[in-house]
């Protein structure tokens, strides 16, 4: 179930914050106003008015997750709640009908610098490297690494494809002259077996339901092949959960390296959780891999 702006699922009648509750005091067309049913105090019992993007309203008083009858939800792009363990049809459904407004709802600048340090970490984990890298954006919505590299290329040297789950975010990076990119499931991508030496996920496993999506970027992988992500809101013990999960045999991905690290968003730090595993397989020395990182400076 999707909750939508400006109907009784988007914004709940009674929401949980820090263990107390809130109730929905009344709707004023896409915003929607909330009173401490316990009368917290004298503040608190004034009404709140919220709306998605505000950002007065969101970090300060929307929390990440709250619970909608009995069931988690949580917030996706600080403007929409979903369930907290999504169906790829949900996914799709999900970002379809936000297409047209997803970049009001997160920073492109942001992300881009993410894109950006997913890419490096990948290209300098490649041990081995043809005359042509091939990478995947797995997850790329409106464009994502395609719209990023196009201002700086065509280069003959680095080959960039897009897939994602959903339509209506493809539809969009076409009709901004990206090529290269597709629509498909998360299990099964248009590809023949072992054809890419990267595959980068920008803000995208956390809605990955089962492991799945993870059998299909493996199969994906050439022998020695970078798989680099990050990690949104990671649970405790995450890291012991992915050795596991690139353990399976359906997976078979080497052990997972971690990394933190600390980007600026605006005027705020933000941790972003990195993890970068590579494809079981014979690798071989490439001696121009450093010809190969300048030629994919861009990033």
């Amino acid at each position: 179930m999707l909750i939508e702006a400006g109907t009784e699922l988007f914004f709940p009648s009674k929401i949980l914050v820090d263990g107390h509750r809130f109730i929905r005091h009344k709707q004023v067309g896409n915003r929607s106003a909330y009173v401490s049913e316990e009368g917290l105090s004298q503040s608190i019992r004034k009404p709140i008015y919220i709306r998605p993007g505000e950002e007065v309203a969101f970090e300060e008083f929307l929390p990440y997750e709250i619970m909608v009858n009995s069931c988690p939800y949580v917030r996706r792009m600080d403007g929409y709640y979903t369930p907290k363990v999504l169906t790829p049809n949900a996914v799709e459904q999900f970002f379809d009908k936000v297409a047209l407004e997803y970049e009001k709802y997160i920073t492109p600048e942001f992300n881009k610098k993410v894109y950006e340090l997913l890419t490096r970490k990948a290209l300098r984990t490649l041990v081995h490297a043809p005359s042509k890298i091939t990478i995947l954006d797995y997850g790329c919505g409106a464009g994502g690494l395609l719209q990023i590299a196009a201002p700086k290329r065509p280069n003959k040297k680095v080959e960039i494809y897009g897939v994602d789950i959903s339509r209506e975010m493809v539809t969009l990076a076409k009709s901004r002259g990206l090529k290269n990119v597709c629509k498909c499931s998360y299990q099964e991508t248009p590809f023949i077996s072992h054809y890419f030496d990267i595959i980068i996920l920008c803000f995208v496993v956390h809605y990955f339901s089962d492991i799945h999506p993870f059998q299909e970027l493996s199969r994906l992988l050439k022998p020695g092949g970078v798989l680099a992500f990050n990690l949104h809101k990671p649970p405790q013990g995450y890291q012991e959960q992915y050795l596991q999960l690139f353990n399976e045999p359906q997976v078979r991905l080497r052990p997972p390296e971690f990394e933190i690290v600390k980007m600026s968003q605006g005027e705020k730090e933000r941790s972003i959780h990195i993890c970068i595993t590579k494809k079981y397989g014979i690798e071989t020395s490439y001696k121009a891999t450093d010809e190969a990182l300048v030629s994919a400076n861009a990033f």
